[in-house]
């Protein structure tokens, strides 16, 4: 049981049903979480949520920045793939960003002369760099 639960596909499971009961004991009045509790829960999320650690280390963020979507779903996918990790949809990948970047904004711009739809405030980090 040990082994199986040390698995890290089993570790999100758990780390999810464990917040869901949670939020629900604090809706319920049973638990009154502090101001370090809840620092720590957010640093906690943000350290094993993969697509936060990723975003962390790969992007940049700037009022001049911009990325077309499909360019940073695919640069997360294939880091995803390589760390043996699920690929996730576009649709998820959305999801996550506007869960952990709240401020980002949709929009369009001219990426290598056709017009594409992009995160505004957003951009990768070099390679190179």
């Amino acid at each position: 049981m040990d082994a199986r639960l040390a698995d890290p596909r089993e570790l999100s499971g758990v780390l999810n049903k464990a917040l869901q009961t949670l939020r629900m004991m604090q809706e319920q009045g049973g638990l009154v979480e502090s101001a370090s509790m809840a620092a720590a829960g957010d640093e906690f999320r943000r350290a094993t949520d993969p697509v936060a650690v990723w975003l962390d280390c790969s992007t940049i963020e700037g009022s001049e920045a911009f990325v077309s979507k499909k360019a940073l779903l695919v640069a997360y996918n294939a880091a995803a793939e390589s760390a043996g990790r699920p690929q996730v949809t576009a649709t998820a990948f959305g999801l996550s960003l506007h869960r952990l970047r709240p401020n980002l904004q949709e929009g369009q711009r001219t990426v290598a002369g056709e017009l594409a739809r992009v995160w505004l405030g957003l951009g990768l980090r070099s390679s190179e760099g």
